[in-house]
């Protein structure tokens, strides 16, 4: 169990597959001293389940984010 208390409340989160992206896109009702998202992924395909940060976001005014991943 974690005892860690996340400095964001998500509202919503969605990942769409388009032809060699995807997009990731959420929205959050608040965030508290947040310095910044890290998009991460693994390839679990091959049997590795080490994350690899692939991106970072800055926290934006308004909660509501989209990133394109180029595949």
């Amino acid at each position: 169990m974690f005892d860690t208390v996340l400095p964001v409340k998500l509202v919503s989160f969605q990942g769409q597959a388009g032809d060699g992206f995807n997009i990731l896109s959420w929205v959050t009702a608040e965030e508290l001293n947040l310095e910044k998202y890290e998009l991460e992924r693994s390839d679990a395909d091959n049997g590795s389940f080490q994350w690899e940060t692939i991106a970072t976001v800055a926290p934006q005014y308004g909660h509501a984010y989209q990133f394109k991943i180029f595949l």
